[in-house]
């Protein structure tokens, strides 16, 4: 897995959690900073929202009712996530990686590549 938008991150799994550093130059499109705010926002948002995406992270045992305190801002930089499920860190960094593949293929370059997984012939 390639970061993108992390600097780095530090699993804890006795405590289920990850914190992640954003890199200091992350933005958006628009051209504003990615913050730890937003990270936040946008996973509670899904959660609270209920909605197709929001089944993936509730196998981290995150709901609507448990969200506010799953997701903590430590810097301007940094976020820590929590899990309340049984999993792995390796499985929750997975969940909240997985790729969108509407997006990928929304790329003009991209749709000349091909895509494949060890469960394709390629």
């Amino acid at each position: 897995m390639v970061p993108i938008l992390a600097e780095s991150w530090q699993a804890d799994p006795a405590a289920k959690t990850l914190t992640i550093k954003l890199k200091p130059d992350a933005k958006f499109a628009s051209g504003n900073p990615l913050r730890p705010e937003d990270v936040i926002f946008s996973y509670t948002r899904a959660v609270t929202l209920n909605k197709s995406p929001a089944f993936i992270l509730n196998v981290l045992g995150w709901q609507p009712d448990n969200i506010a305190s799953q997701l903590k801002k430590v810097d301007d930089h940094t976020l820590t996530l929590h899990w309340t499920a049984d999993v792995s860190p390796a499985v929750a960094l997975n969940i909240l990686s997985t790729p969108s593949p509407l997006s990928w293929m929304k790329n003009r370059w991209r749709r000349t590549r091909k895509i494949t997984t060890s469960a394709t012939t390629g």
